[in-house]
């Protein structure tokens, strides 16, 4: 194992998702290269300061965000007392009774949209939804009329059956859209036994083509395992065995075309192609023992 190939599987290496033998090859190399385990122990730290990070705002955020606000409040009371802030002259109202009363308003107005947009005419929102509504702008428009630009954003939860429609369908969706690898993969693993429907399968099979994760395209390769022997899924395994850039892939792609009677002509003259470039050592010689059991040349002619 070389350096680069060390390198790009260190993260599998620490997440455990490596087989045995690559662990072995990685953890043989790190011992006599000090550069590739001086990277592994930079990694090791940044994953556990990761993990250990809490999620909560600084002081100098919290600062800065109380700062903008009072800025931004002392723009509003400096402007022309005209239309419903006139009212109050009287009462002689102070600057800071100012500031204080506009902060509760955006608080109070902030509650009440949630509270009554759901039974507003022309919503798409549902009775019994949560709506989390957050003040954008506010401004006063004179004649006793103000502006208020809000964000409105429903909260749903679902559950149900594994075997629902409705379920198998946002799981499939989930899989496709999703920005979150980790909900990918998750989705994946719950629909494995229903991976042998056509919609299902498609989703898996355009995962581990074009999945820009690599932990999403190897459960996509086991999912699709059982279902190796299907043109689709064929192809897609042939696809990753010749062009996937985690080493990892393209021998578990090697590993699922050679099982049982799905070895032919198809299956041996793409690992030859593999032969001629493949950088990664585990990959060759795994390879190279499927070539040989099957009586082929190492080599195209």
């Amino acid at each position: 194992m070389n350096c680069v190939e060390c390198e790009s599987s260190l993260v599998f290496y620490l997440y455990g998702e490596l087989s045995a033998e690559t662990e072995e090859s990685i953890e043989q190399h790190l011992d006599v290269c000090g550069d590739c385990r001086a990277s592994e122990t930079r990694l090791a730290t940044m994953h556990r300061a990761i993990e250990a990070e809490r999620l909560e705002p600084s002081l100098e955020l919290l600062s800065a965000c109380r700062q903008d606000l009072a800025a931004k409040v002392e723009l509003v009371t400096h402007r022309p007392k005209t239309g419903w802030r006139s009212w109050f002259q009287p009462l002689g109202m102070s600057r800071w009774t100012w500031r204080l009363a506009g902060c509760a308003a955006l608080v109070a107005v902030g509650f009440l949209v949630a509270k009554v947009t759901p039974n507003l005419p022309g919503t798409s929102f549902g009775r019994g939804q949560t709506i989390v509504s957050t003040v954008n702008h506010v401004e006063a428009l004179g004649d006793g009329h103000v502006r208020i630009v809000l964000q409105d954003s429903v909260a749903r939860e679902l559950s149900g059956r594994l075997d629902d429609q409705a379920v198998q369908s946002l799981l499939v969706s989930a899989a496709r859209n999703t920005t979150d690898p980790a909900v990918r993969v998750d989705s994946m693993e719950l629909l494995r036994a229903w991976a042998g429907q056509p919609g299902v399968r498609q989703t898996l099979v355009e995962a581990l083509e074009r999945d820009p994760d690599d932990g999403v395209r190897m459960k996509a390769l086991e999912t699709l395992r059982p279902y190796a022997a299907q043109p689709d899924v064929r192809t897609v395994l042939l696809h990753a065995l010749r062009a996937d850039r985690n080493a990892t892939v393209r021998a578990q792609a090697v590993e699922v075309l050679t099982m049982g009677n799905l070895q032919n002509s198809e299956v041996a003259g793409a690992l030859q192609e593999l032969m001629q470039r493949e950088e990664n050592l585990d990959v060759r010689q795994q390879g190279q023992r499927v070539l040989r059991s099957m009586n082929a040349s190492l080599e195209t002619f």
